[in-house]
């Protein structure tokens, strides 16, 4: 598996998942902000901070936080390159999920 770059609202490459065993997401400055774990996205301290669906990454509230390339509709070129992966922070202990919201469809 290769890694998958994750596009903001606007288009804009922001972020992508590492292939590694915790589908570590990192920004595209290397900082690692958080993981997926069963279709669930959590923060390293444990926090979940929303879902993934069909190739679209929703906060708690339901609102589109990044999206794969085929899931965008406004793809914004690449300008600059990634920067090498900084050190994971240690796992805590995942927190309970929140509800699944209603997740909100824009068109993007």
């Amino acid at each position: 598996m290769e890694e998958i770059t994750l596009y903001d609202k606007d288009g804009i490459a922001v972020a992508y998942i590492a292939p590694d065993e915790d589908y570590t997401i990192y920004l595209w400055n290397g900082r690692p902000i958080g993981y997926l774990h069963k279709y669930k996205y959590y923060a390293f301290d444990g926090h979940h901070l929303g879902w993934y669906s069909k190739g679209v990454i929703y906060d708690n509230e339901g609102v589109l936080l990044y999206c794969i390339e085929n899931k965008c509709s406004n793809i914004q070129p690449i300008h600059c390159e990634k920067q090498p992966k900084r050190r994971k922070p240690i796992r805590s202990i995942r927190h309970l999920a929140e509800e699944r919201p209603i997740f909100k469809r824009y068109n993007y």
